[in-house]
């Protein structure tokens, strides 16, 4: 008897212990992004030299105006990958940028957009020594990383017909 009390006692304040030592997180919890990020194509089939305009959306979901900075010149990268997963736009995969600082400011509930053309080569718009992409399917994604920020727009879908 004896040692079953004791063996009681001791969990008891073992699990007192334990539930002391709990604590709740001091930030809040952010059920969605404060900043979206979408995108959409003007057409999704083109052949090579005909015109997609890619829009990338930043929505800001707060009722406050938000400034973003950014490390470099970089804001919003647009990346274009076959159905493997290898990035053909950029060029290489990389984007070049300056690092030099740069911001976005997002009004209060409203948006910013970017407009990219592509014409189904491994470069933007302008044109200049571009290599076309062979016949198949892409997605178009982007992202945006900010000092202490970032998000993605999952992809959609063109076809670069023959």
């Amino acid at each position: 008897m004896r040692l079953t009390t004791a063996v009681l006692r001791s969990t008891v304040s073992c699990t007192v212990f334990l539930a002391a030592c709990v604590q709740s997180p001091a930030a809040p919890r952010v059920e969605d992004q404060p900043i979206t990020l979408t995108v959409s194509v003007s057409t999704s089939a083109i052949r090579i030299g005909d015109t997609d305009t890619i829009t990338v959306t930043a929505s800001n979901r707060l009722s406050n105006q938000v400034r973003l900075v950014f490390p470099t010149t970089c804001q919003i990268k647009v990346y274009i990958r076959d159905a493997r997963g290898r990035i053909h736009v950029p060029n290489g995969g990389r984007y070049e940028c300056v690092p030099v600082p740069t911001q976005i400011i997002f009004p209060a509930n409203g948006s910013v957009s970017r407009q990219f053309i592509w014409r189904g080569y491994d470069q933007f718009d302008p044109p200049g020594s571009q290599t076309a992409v062979p016949p198949g399917t892409y997605f178009v994604s982007a992202e945006m990383t900010a000092d202490g920020y970032s998000t993605f727009a999952f992809p959609v879908r063109v076809d670069i017909l023959p």
